[in-house]
């Protein structure tokens, strides 16, 4: 009963802090809503990991549904676009599934047993596990969105095409890795799986910055554009203000010719004066 207890506790933990990481790297649409989109995270993954660890042996079912289930509950709840709401959810998913294969395999070289001795003990070993993955994967998604927040930058269309079709493969190919790893008690497998993490993770980090860099120069061209028009502008406008100072100064050249005429009481001078000037206008 005891250990019933710490597994759900575990469980639950490790739920709470998916839902943190995808709550706050997406973050939500509207704010009155952010409880219900968080427990909705929360209570489908802790019901669905239960419910699939009981009933169904391969792990990557279990990982699959959570992902489908989060995108969704995402999809519903919070903001960005459907790509990156299917890349935050693999990556928790996968990042979870990562520590917990490493972290066993390291217990496993340090203490002599086999990976599934370890997952079906009770006892010291197996909550310093499940102690140790909770928080290495809690440091992880910290990290992550420190990330997130200091580098404020997104992926176009195509760039998330890219980066989700990767995912998806990796997601596919580490859970069957770790199912055969469990199966056949391996440990080699730690550095294969290690490595697509990390390349996956260094991948959406690399396309990030191509991304930012290519906004960066948009922006740049956008700026030049704006200002050739700026200037096309201004050389207009200089060029009405020219010829309005023209005809202004023609116009008082014209307005003392009549005047002077005037007062030489020259009026009908200055009448054929005005009438000619109306004429040639």
């Amino acid at each position: 009963m005891i250990w019933n207890i710490i597994e759900y506790t575990a469980t639950l933990i490790e739920c709470l802090i998916s839902a943190d990481f995808i709550s706050r790297f997406l973050n939500y649409k509207n704010k009155k809503y952010g409880l219900a989109g968080f427990a909705s995270i929360v209570i489908f993954d802790f019901f669905i990991t239960n419910l699939l660890n009981q009933y169904v042996l391969f792990e990557g079912a279990l990982g699959f549904v959570r992902i489908i289930g989060n995108v969704i509950i995402a999809l519903i709840f919070m903001k960005s676009s459907v790509f990156e709401k299917i890349v935050v959810c693999t990556l928790s998913d996968i990042t979870l599934l990562i520590i917990s294969f490493l972290s066993l395999n390291i217990l496993s070289g340090i203490f002599g047993f086999t990976v599934p001795e370890l997952i079906e003990m009770n006892g010291l070993i197996r909550i310093i596990n499940l102690f140790v993955t909770k928080f290495v994967f809690f440091m992880f998604t910290r990290i992550i969105i420190a990330i997130k927040k200091k580098e404020a930058y997104t992926l176009n269309l195509t760039e998330w095409i890219v980066l989700v079709t990767i995912f998806l493969i990796t997601v596919f190919a580490e859970m069957k890795i770790f199912d055969i790893a469990v199966e056949f008690k391996l440990s080699e497998s730690d550095p294969s799986i290690l490595a697509v993490g990390s390349g996956l993770f260094l991948v959406y980090i690399l396309m990030s910055r191509i991304s930012r860099k290519n906004l960066e120069r948009t922006q740049l061209l956008i700026d030049k554009m704006q200002l050739d028009v700026y200037k096309d502008r201004l050389t207009e406008t200089q060029k009405q203000y020219n010829e309005i100072k023209s005809i202004r100064h023609d116009m008082k050249n014209h307005l003392q010719c009549i005047l002077s005429l005037i007062k030489k009481t020259k009026y009908d001078e200055s009448q054929e004066y005005v009438e000619d000037m109306l004429e040639n206008k």
